[in-house]
């Protein structure tokens, strides 16, 4: 009797080692490594035809890059935040496009969860950013609106 005891605990506790060694050697870049672009990126700052944005509190805006989404997180007063989400791609060396036309049940593409922070000043759909420069702790961003505006995002990791 003990001896069969002995083994269904011996079962269960390699049972549970197959399970925790499947969990622990799990991916942690969804679909394959995406590069240097994987992780979370601070704004530090963003600047209109090379003059800083005033209303933009520096260090508040954070860009999170996993597999082809991007989740844009700007923090609030009183230590609240607001998330937003679309898509990216690499578009060659020199450019970044973010696509903000995703919609669900509820929201219409482009609002709310599916747009960028205003802050941003870029527009609610698929946009084109200029790669100015690329490392792997820092990046350099810029950006022409429809009315010639040149923004300047700089971030870092």
């Amino acid at each position: 009797m003990a001896d069969r005891l002995f083994r269904h605990s011996m079962t269960r506790i390699i049972a549970a080692f197959a399970v925790l060694s499947t969990l622990l050697s799990g991916c942690t870049h969804n679909n394959g490594d995406i590069g240097p672009w994987f992780g979370i990126w601070t704004l530090t700052s963003i600047e209109a035809d090379g003059a800083p944005i005033a209303d933009y509190v520096p260090n508040s805006i954070f860009w999170k890059f996993q597999s082809t989404v991007i989740n844009i997180t700007q923090l609030l007063d009183h230590h609240d935040c607001r998330d937003t989400f679309g898509t990216w791609r690499q578009a060659g060396d020199s450019q970044l496009e973010l696509n903000f036309t995703h919609s669900d049940d509820t929201l219409h593409p482009g609002t709310e969860l599916y747009a960028p922070p205003e802050i941003l000043h870029l527009p609610s759909d698929i946009c084109t950013l200029h790669i100015v420069r690329f490392t792997d702790k820092h990046i350099i961003l810029t950006y022409i609106s429809t009315d010639g505006v040149t923004y300047k995002y700089t971030l870092v990791k």
